[in-house]
Formats: C-alpha cells, sequence, structure tokens
C-alpha cells in the first residue's frame, strides 16, 4: 500500500521520522512499536498500509482533479491512478450517505475506472467512526453499492478478515478481469498519446480531459489557458502568442498569407503508420485466444455507463479492433450488434466481423447487462487522426456513402454517430472513412419509431417481465422516439463541426478552448437533455449569429473548410433538402477545391514552430534581454505543468 494519508493521522514514532517517500513496508521496526506500548487502531493501519507523511497533502499526478487518498494498495510502483488497486478513506466522524467521505468516494471511485477501464470494478473502503466502522463501497458502470458496518469491537475477525482478503486475495476479489492484462511498465503510456511535447516544463501533462466527460464531478483546479485566435475575432485571448506571416510555397498551397497564431507547448505530432509497429502494452482474451493489446482507441469516459473500450490490438502479425462493452439485455440483446453486422457484409466501410464472445460473468443468474467482446478488421484510427485537410473531408463523405448504402440496400438504421465512431481507414489502396459500433442499429420500421438507446425491443409489459431475472418493479417498456436517417446525417454534420472547432492541427492535435466562452460544441454537450435540445434548436433558428459564430471558433487552421461547414449548415436549416445525394453533392464540390498535396503533419508543424522561434530571437534582439527573460517567463506560464492545483477532498 502507498499512503497519502493525513500526517496527524500517523501516531507512531518510526513513521514520523522517515521523511522518504514510498518507504518499505518495514519502516515500523518492532523497536519503534515496543516504544509505543500497544498498538492503536492508527498504528495498526499505518503498518498495515504503509504510511508516510510525506504524500498528505501531494494529489496523485496525472489529473485535471487534484485527490489523494488517504491509504492506497498498490505495487512496488508509482502512485498513479492507474497503478493503484484499492482505496481507503479515514474519518473520525460516523459515515452519512450525505457526508464529504460519500462525496470523495465517489469521485476515487470516477478517477480510478476512468484511467483503469479494463477494471470490472473499483474496491473502496472507509474507515469512519474513529476507524472503528468498516465499510465497503463497490463501484462498476451500473452504480455502487455499500456493505453493512463492520465494527471492530464487535466483529473484530470479520474486521481483519475484510482487510486480509483486499490486501493478500487474488487480483479478481478487488475488480480486475481476469481476461485482460496491462503490463505494468507500460501503464502510463496506454491514457497518454504518442507524440512530443516542446515548449513544455519537466512533469507537465499534455492529458487535456473531454469537456463533459466529469458529470457532476466538478474540478477545482483553474481553467487551462484560452485558446489563440486571430486579432478579428471577438475571442481574444491573453495567453502570450507569435503572429506568424504564412507565405504560400510550391508544398504550402493550402495555407494563406494571412497571420497564424501559435499556441503552445507545440506538439510535434507522429504519424502512426510511418512509426515502427509498437510493443505490446498488455494481453487480452477472446474465445481462448489471446491478442497483444497494441493501444487503447477510444475509452467511455465516466462514472455510469456501457464502460466501451475500443483495443488496437494484434494477433499473427495482424491488426485488429476489439470493442469491449456491456449491452443492456440479455443474450439476444447483446447479439445485435451482431446481427446488423452480418446483414450489411460487403459494404465497404463496415468493419468485418472476425469472431464475438460473450464474456461469462455469473453463470446462471439472470442480469440486465450481458459482457460482450468483438473483434473487428480492418484497424483504423479516429476520424480527428486525420493526416490532411482534403482526406478528412474524404472520410466525412464516405461515412454518409456508407450510411446510404446501410439504409437503402440493406434496410438499416445506425443511429450512433459519433465523434469515435466515425474512423478512417489506412490500406494499401489510401485513406477510407469507415463507420463503427452497430450497437444501437435496428431494421428501418415503417413506423419510423424505436426504443430510446439500448438494444432492448420491447412491446408491452409482459415482454419485459420475460426476461430472464426481470422484477415486477419494471412494468412498462422503454419509451419510443422516431428516428430516420435525416437525424443520422444532421450527427455527422455535429461531428464536422465539433473537430473544426475542439481541434487546431492535423493528428488529433487538441484546441486549449476557453471554458468562460459559449463554445458551440459546448453548447450541445450540456449536463441536462433539455438544454442540448435548445441549443441545437437555437443553432439552426438563429442564422445571422451561428453563421458568425462558426467562422469564428473553427480554428484558423480549417479556414478552406469553412466555405463546406456554411453551405451543408444551410442544407441542414431545411429538412425537406436533407438527403443523402444533396450531402453528398455538396461534399464533392468542395472536395474539388480541395488540394490534395499538403505538407505532412510533422513538417507543418515544425515548420511553423522554426517560424516561431526565429520570430520570437529577432524580437527579442531588438527589445534587449530583459525583455527576452520576461517573454520565457511568461511563455513558460501558460504551460499546464505551471497550474497551482489546490488539493480539494469533498
Amino acid at each position: 500500500m502507498l499512503p497519502f494519508a493525513d500526517a496527524d493521522l500517523l501516531t507512531d514514532e518510526g513513521s514520523k521520522s522517515d521523511d522518504r517517500e514510498d518507504s518499505d513496508l518495514d519502516c515500523l521496526s518492532s523497536s519503534a512499536v515496543a516504544l509505543e506500548g500497544p498498538l492503536m487502531t492508527e498504528c495498526i493501519f499505518s503498518s498495515f498500509f504503509n504510511v508516510s507523511a510525506a504524500n498528505s497533502s501531494r494529489p496523485v499526478p496525472g489529473e485535471e482533479i487534484p485527490r489523494k487518498p488517504d491509504l492506497t494498495l498498490l505495487d512496488n510502483v508509482e502512485a498513479r491512478w492507474d497503478t493503484i488497486k484499492a482505496v481507503c478513506e479515514l474519518t473520525s466522524s460516523a459515515y452519512k450517505p450525505s457526508s464529504t467521505l460519500a462525496k470523495t468516494l465517489d469521485t476515487k471511485a470516477y478517477l480510478l475506472l476512468k484511467h483503469q477501464p479494463w477494471r470490472q470494478f473499483a474496491l473502496l473502503i472507509s474507515l469512519c467512526n474513529g476507524y472503528r466502522d468498516l465499510r465497503v463501497h463497490l463501484y462498476d458502470h451500473s452504480g455502487g453499492v455499500i456493505s453493512p458496518c463492520t465494527n471492530i469491537n464487535q466483529e473484530p475477525d470479520r474486521y481483519l478478515y475484510i482487510l486480509s482478503c483486499v490486501v493478500f486475495g487474488n487480483l479478481e476479489c478487488i475488480g480486475y478481469n481476469t481476461t485482460i492484462s496491462i503490463f505494468a511498465h507500460t501503464l502510463l503510456q496506454t491514457l497518454k498519446t504518442h507524440s512530443t511535447c516542446l515548449l513544455q516544463n519537466e512533469g507537465s501533462s499534455q492529458d487535456i480531459a473531454p469537456t463533459h466527460s466529469l458529470g457532476q464531478i466538478e474540478s477545482t483546479s483553474p481553467p487551462p489557458p484560452p485558446p489563440q485566435f486571430e486579432s478579428t475575432s471577438s475571442l481574444a485571448s491573453t495567453t502570450p502568442q507569435i503572429d506568424l506571416e504564412t507565405e504560400p510555397t510550391e508544398d504550402n498551397t493550402d495555407e494563406d498569407d494571412s497571420s497564424f497564431p501559435v499556441e503552445f507547448p507545440i506538439e510535434i505530432p507522429q504519424d502512426p503508420l510511418l512509426e515502427p509497429l509498437p510493443e505490446p502494452i498488455g494481453k487480452i482474451w477472446v474465445n481462448n485466444h489471446f491478442y497483444d493489446i497494441l493501444d487503447i482507441i477510444f475509452l467511455r469516459q465516466g462514472l455510469v455507463g456501457h464502460s466501451t473500450v475500443c483495443y488496437h490490438v494484434r494477433k499473427n502479425n495482424e491488426e485488429f479492433i476489439i470493442k469491449d462493452y456491456w449491452a443492456i439485455g440479455g443474450n439476444k440483446e447483446a447479439l445485435n450488434e451482431i446481427k446488423m453486422m452480418e446483414k450489411m457484409k460487403g459494404i465497404h466501410g463496415v468493419p468485418q466481423l472476425v469472431k464475438y464472445w460473450l464474456v461469462e460473468v455469473a453463470p446462471g443468474k439472470g442480469t440486465f447487462c450481458t459482457h460482450i467482446r468483438v473483434v473487428l478488421k480492418p484497424w483504423g484510427r479516429p476520424l480527428h487522426k486525420f493526416c490532411t485537410k482534403y482526406k478528412l473531408l474524404a472520410s466525412v463523405w464516405d461515412i454518409v456513402q456508407i450510411q446510404k448504402e446501410a439504409v437503402e440496400q440493406c434496410n438499416v438504421l445506425h443511429r450512433d454517430c459519433s465523434l469515435f465512431n466515425a474512423m478512417i481507414e489506412d490500406n494499401g489502396n489510401g485513406t477510407h472513412g469507415m463507420l463503427i459500433d452497430w450497437e444501437f442499429a435496428v431494421k428501418i420500421l415503417k413506423n419510423q419509431s424505436y426504443t430510446v438507446g439500448g438494444t432492448l425491443h420491447l412491446k408491452t409489459p409482459t415482454d419485459v417481465l420475460k426476461l430472464k431475472g426481470a422484477s415486477s418493479l419494471r412494468p412498462h417498456p422503454p419509451p419510443l422516439i422516431k428516428h430516420c436517417y435525416q437525424d443520422n446525417l444532421e450527427s455527422m454534420f455535429y461531428v464536422f463541426i465539433w473537430i473544426l472547432i475542439e481541434f487546431r492541427d492535423p493528428l488529433g492535435m487538441k484546441c486549449i478552448l476557453n471554458k468562460s466562452h459559449n463554445w458551440i460544441p459546448h453548447e450541445w454537450s450540456a449536463l441536462k437533455f433539455k438544454m442540448c435540445c435548445d441549443s441545437k434548436t437555437s443553432f439552426f433558428w438563429h442564422n445571422e449569429h451561428y453563421v458568425k459564430e462558426l467562422t469564428e471558433q473553427i480554428h484558423p487552421y480549417f479556414k478552406s473548410l469553412i466555405p463546406v461547414v456554411l453551405d451543408w449548415y444551410e442544407l441542414m436549416k431545411n429538412p425537406k433538402n436533407v438527403h443523402f445525394d444533396n450531402v453528398l453533392t455538396v461534399l464533392n464540390k468542395h472536395l474539388a477545391d480541395l488540394p490534395m498535396n499538403e505538407p505532412s503533419p510533422e513538417l507543418l508543424v515544425s515548420r511553423r514552430l522554426l517560424r516561431a522561434l526565429k520570430e520570437q530571437d529577432e524580437k527579442d534582439e531588438k527589445e534587449g534581454p530583459h525583455v527576452e527573460e520576461k517573454s520565457v517567463q511568461s511563455v513558460a506560464g501558460t504551460l499546464p505543468g505551471n497550474k497551482n492545483k489546490r488539493v480539494i477532498d469533498y
């Protein structure tokens, strides 16, 4: 166990006198204990969980939400949220569901599941009422449960038994799945990009959390630096920036000669197609076959949900995608995606089903959720990791064409077009768009009415009760909504806008947005469903306002794609004109105007970096050395590593 306990909990002098971080378990010598006399409760847990005062006020690194567990269980590695196995929280107060202890347990369970998506559940322990009352808190992606209280005075054997099982039991006892393993020495790279970051302080983090992935868990850290926009924009930034005159050259015909702001830190992206094959970071089991995990393509963040994770895997020198998720319903409902993909076999851009596996979770017990793994090929990367603007728009055209063929040839409606379901496939014949995740796809009905989310297709209350393990407390079927292919086209339009605003360069380079501004994608992802609906209705109703907002909010790198956005926007405003052929015509028109030959992402960003450094040097020479020192400090102050995060446990 690695310590993050408050210093005032330490009553043993051996622990107090040892200032070393991550001290060994034998830091409490028998002589020190003998001097103290009979062991107090705090002393027992200090030795049992290896407590050190060095970490008493320091949050676990690598996360926007600064939190420090009191006690943690982990191997002999650095304490990070991707290495912590279990958490224990201590308080002298009595436990209440509305207390700050309950809230901090929810937060830390979220952080464990966020950074370890391969877990079945997260296990936490609370010691309350003077550390005498023990409760076990278990969280998975369907919610959380709390065990009855175990008092150390009334049930000492049971109290010790629970702690012994947590510390000395096998990994399944604390939530790990034996059918998947992540190598300890590769944990740090599993949730980070492979890009190299320049002009960045040592120890700073480039992990930028999705804007609304935190749900009701709020971060107390200061907001990231505001985005860089052209001087004509109303979204002026206070962050130091260098305006560069980008002169067109033979291999830079796509950039105009307007000023292009440089954002710090500058990352040099790495094209995965040009890099050597990565080393495995773990192994995953599907139908008695192991696959080497090369990377995590996508994971669904949040405490409650389907816990969807897409892995990039390899077996026998062939690369695949494994989708690991929980489907609502039993085996029949879980196989909905399998049936739909078999029905669309032959449509270019729909991944080929290799195999699937209904993971055995609780034999003989009914459940409303089923754990399933699906092996797909070919392997692809998310749409926002495009190489050029032409390939981005061409892939969008392909995905619209995929949906058209699915509707017209197979009578199948996808219903789940999102940022991470739209992908790019790179094979020997060029780049193509690909649409994955057909879990919510349905056979098109005349009334176009389907269940809200999920894969349950229930018609009467009797159908609900027929489900294995169903309860009479669920007497009514889920509500129905109307959904047609025009809704899919609208979703694809939102995905396109999202990329142009939230990203600033090829290969998934994220744009740091000022959270104080009303960005269009943020309005679409509000916490309340009604607010999302109202914002999208307003988006198409207030024409002049949103044309101006789109023009200003789209990152300058995508300036040449603004005409595509405005034409598509005008088309989407009139539902009568929203048809596959109309959208494809708009995309075709602008594809013909885009240059196919653009500089590589590495060359593009490297050239921008060199120009920025050159102009900064020239400016410093004119203004003197004291200005140069002030400029360096100013730029360094904008880096993520210099945030003064305050540790707050609520």
